[in-house]
């Protein structure tokens, strides 16, 4: 039996905290759940949103160019991961991330490495309008 984490956003406000799933079979249904959510966010307005999901990443060397990498999902060489991106309406962005490892059919997961997610790019990311704060 293959354990898995359905992508999750969470808003939370005022010690409230409301849960959405992300059911997405394509990139085309990521692009209207990403749309939505930044909508919800600003007709919602809530303290801090968390984003999480596995995903399939890859460890690339310095240098890299990036149109000749094959897309992690097809790649034998990718890590699979649980990433949580944490994003406050003041405007702090944190993210993290955690290998998945499977032994034997355990699931187990490596030491959480955070960091600053400034600079942090992708379609689940700034969820809160520029002009939010």
């Amino acid at each position: 039996m293959q354990k898995s984490i359905g992508p999750m956003f969470i808003m939370i406000r005022n010690n409230q905290r409301d849960v959405i799933l992300i059911d997405t079979a394509n990139d085309s249904d990521k692009d209207i759940a990403s749309l939505t959510l930044k909508e919800i966010v600003k007709m919602t307005k809530p303290d801090i949103v968390v984003y999480m999901s596995e995903a399939w990443a890859l460890y690339l060397p310095k240098g890299t160019n990036f149109e000749d990498v094959t897309r992690p999902m097809f790649n034998p060489d990718r890590i699979e991961q649980l990433v949580v991106q944490i994003e406050f309406k003041t405007g702090e962005k944190f993210g993290c991330s955690a290998n998945i490892l499977r032994d034997k059919g355990e699931v187990k997961l490596s030491e959480f490495e955070i960091m600053d997610a400034k600079l942090s790019t992708g379609k689940f990311v700034d969820f809160f309008p520029p002009t939010y704060n």
